[in-house]
């Protein structure tokens, strides 16, 4: 961007590009133009399906006996009403129209899972997707000045030589440390002090580098291998850009030469202080680095506790459903077992196995066998998952609007059949938790009974009737 005043600065980035969120690369803030096309599609909401003053207004002023979506602009009309046009089509199809019992017809936001309407989701669709690499690059962690430097970085808006002599400076190009032609990725990746540093971190988190790798790759590269809650791992990229920075322009402007030690050690320094700050708050998975980085990681005791599965009384019905969904494949797969109790042993055993999507599959896997409950005339059955969002899905409100049908008619199989519905361990699921990784395995839809159960799920089902359950920590 321009600087103030009479005198203008080097123009490293267009406003437009930065108008994004974090995560799309951009720098937090907001396109006018964008923001004005979501309000719009707010105003079009509100005409169409709210009873206000303004809305009666609009309706007699615009388009007295005609359909709105029908009317055309005309000359002479406000710049609202205009605007409120030009977005007419894309908020209708955005649009989902449900009738209820009653044959009442409810408009539906199809963008939120709770039928009202968002001007963020509006916002975000008039947006492109998120780009992984940069929403992690901006965290509460890292301090800001370390995030800007990165996104400069990954942006290629770094004042190194080459980049300088594209804005009209000529200068000769080389690095301070190598005399080879300085870019971006060689002062950031490709110098040998660059190459070292990130060869030691990676090599500290067992990850394989390329040297034929750019530096957006090799940053990509390690933010794809981050579970969830590292803090640790998450900085490191980030710090490591800085700290590589600050030894060049020490290089080049004070004529202090450092080796990539220095670096490491700068590296190593920055997450000790952020420590000493209290900023770490979860350690999942970064436990063995507080020995590398000189953290101190206090572990809060949990209590462990012996869950096991409850033996069921004669005539009893009990049905356990679990879904899955796996980010790495794309799958989703889900199970159901359904247990009736007869003599002192399961007399039938059924098992049912789906491919939808998680919040679909469990619905559809406790709506399955509901009605296989109903057919063998059995009443007051258990209920069981370890879903909470399908357990809060059936107990409350806050179901999304293209799952309403589904759990509504899984409600009333409840009511019919005068089922008790609760949330347990997963440690108390174990038996469908395998049926549900026996359906990612298999990739097909399979049903079992008391004579074909799997071996694996015998034994599961032997230990629930003898009451031996899991430890859990």
């Amino acid at each position: 961007m321009e600087s103030l005043g009479e005198q203008h600065g080097i123009s490293w980035v267009s406003y437009e590009r930065i108008c994004f969120p974090f995560d799309l690369g951009g720098l937090n803030l907001r396109n006018l133009e964008e923001l004005q096309m979501a309000f719009s599609f707010k105003f079009w909401w509100i005409f169409r399906f709210q009873e206000s003053l303004w809305s009666r207004y609009m309706m007699w002023k615009y388009c007295k006996k005609k359909v709105p979506l029908l009317v055309q602009k005309k000359s002479g009309e406000s710049k609202i009403w205009r605007r409120m046009l030009e977005v007419k089509e894309e908020v209708d199809d955005c649009i989902h129209w449900k009738m209820n019992e009653d044959n009442v017809v409810t408009p539906l936001w199809k963008l939120s899972d709770y039928e009202n309407f968002s001007t963020r989701e509006a916002w975000n669709m008039i947006r492109k997707d998120k780009l992984p690499m940069y929403s992690k690059i901006w965290n509460s962690i890292t301090p800001s000045k370390c995030s800007f430097l990165g996104w400069r970085a990954l942006n290629n808006f770094l004042s190194v030589d080459d980049v300088m002599i594209k804005k009209e400076m000529y200068l000769v190009s080389k690095c301070q440390h190598c005399r080879e032609e300085e870019t971006i990725d060689h002062v950031m990746l490709r110098c040998k002090n660059a190459w070292n540093t990130w060869t030691h971190f990676f090599g500290i988190f067992y990850l394989n580098i390329c040297r034929s790798m750019s530096l957006k790759q090799i940053v990509n590269t390690w933010f794809n291998s981050i579970e969830e809650r590292m803090h640790i791992k998450t900085i490191i990229p980030v710090l490591i850009c800085w700290s590589i920075w600050e030894s060049r322009n020490q290089a080049k402007h004070k004529n202090y030469f450092k080796s990539f030690t220095y670096i490491i050690k700068r590296v190593e320094n920055f997450v000790t202080a952020l420590d000493n700050a209290k900023l770490f708050t979860y350690w999942k998975n970064d436990l063995r680095l507080d020995g590398v980085f000189k953290v101190t990681i206090n572990i809060k005791e949990g209590l462990s506790r012996y869950l096991y599965w409850e033996k069921l009384e004669l005539g009893s019905v009990k049905l356990n459903v679990d879904g899955e969904s796996k980010a790495s494949t794309g799958r989703s797969g889900g199970g159901g077992l359904l247990k009736i109790v007869t003599v002192r042993h399961y007399e039938d055993s059924t098992m049912y196995m789906v491919f939808t999507w998680l919040c679909m599959q469990s619905s559809e896997l406790l709506l399955m066998g509901l009605k296989v409950s109903c057919e063998k005339k059995t009443l007051q059955p258990r209920i069981e998952t370890d879903s909470k969002l399908l357990h809060d899905m059936i107990t409350t409100n806050t179901t999304p609007w293209h799952l309403q049908a589904l759990v509504q008619n899984v409600r009333r199989m409840l009511q019919a059949c005068r089922a008790s519905f609760s949330k347990v361990y997963c440690e108390q699921n174990m038996a469908t938790d395998y049926l549900t990784n026996l359906a990612l395995e298999r990739d097909k839809n399979g049903t079992f009974n008391s004579s074909n159960l799997p071996l694996s799920l015998k034994a599961h089902i032997d230990l629930e009737s003898k009451g031996i359950g899991y430890v859990r920590w």
